[in-house]
């Protein structure tokens, strides 16, 4: 295997991360929010840069090499890394404004945050609000959402929640 190299590019390290935890070209490229053949070139040139082959290619799939899931564990540890340097950095900021992206439900979406919204924008004018309505859960750790209103507990421990009250 080649030298890791200090200028050893992050966006090559993502786009495997996303690829080896979502199973596809595609898929990766949905969630980094580039295009399919941009998430194809970065894997290959970091396949490239380590010297190893990280997927073989089984018809249309990719399938982790075994030097492949061994790498990927030390991705997914620079990825949360990578994550916490985010987060640190985001609750740095004084000012109440910017966008805020809250995960709900589409229920609590539709009936509950709608006014509720309304006096936060009322009193907060410089925040922008974008809701995700969805029943699937966001992972707030990777910033895919800034507030989730769940119906159920956090299981990480470094997420802070409180019950805001009972829904029958």
């Amino acid at each position: 295997m080649n030298a890791f190299h200090a200028d050893f590019d992050w966006n090559q390290g993502r786009a495997f991360l996303a690829v080896g935890q979502h199973g596809s070209l595609s898929a990766a490229s949905r969630v980094l929010g580039v295009a399919q053949p941009t998430v194809g070139r970065q894997v290959a040139a970091l396949e490239v840069a380590l010297g190893i082959t990280l997927f073989d290619r089984v018809g249309k799939s990719l399938v982790l090499t075994r030097e492949g899931a061994e790498v990927l564990e030390h991705f997914r540890a620079m990825g949360v890394a990578a994550d916490q340097v985010t987060l640190a950095a985001s609750g740095q900021a004084q000012a109440i404004a910017g966008l805020v992206t809250i995960t709900a439900s589409d229920v609590m979406s539709a009936y509950v945050l709608p006014p509720v919204l309304a006096r936060l924008r009322q009193q907060y004018p410089q925040i922008r609000l974008s809701v995700v309505a969805t029943n699937d859960l966001r992972d707030l750790r990777r910033r895919e959402a800034d507030i989730a209103i769940r119906h159920v507990r956090p299981e990480h421990p470094d997420l802070v929640a409180r019950r805001v009250r009972e829904v029958p």
